[in-house]
């Protein structure tokens, strides 16, 4: 079995790649408690949707979501979920 691709992106953040080229690889996001919380608590702050849909993105793919899954979730393509996943690490 392939061993797991570790990116760090940051002192925080790290993104996960598995997989092979036939198969494709996986992207996912680790958080550290306090960013998991502060998206979290996005769901509930006075600002525009689509910042509350942008940190549930995150905190799904930080909780183990496929970016397909995610995407069926938020009825989005995959390719616009990995832009966002893209972006955080910015």
């Amino acid at each position: 079995m392939k061993k797991p691709n570790y990116v760090k992106i940051s002192k925080y953040v790290k993104f996960f790649y598995e997989g092979n080229r036939e198969m494709g690889n996986r992207l996912r996001v680790f958080l550290t408690r306090e960013q998991d919380k502060t998206l979290f608590n996005l769901r509930t702050a006075d600002v525009p949707q689509k910042v509350k849909d942008r940190a549930e993105v995150i905190r799904l793919s930080a909780h183990g979501w496929y970016v397909e899954k995610i995407a069926v979730h938020f009825n989005w393509t995959a390719q616009t979920v990995r832009e966002v996943l893209h972006k955080w690490q910015a």
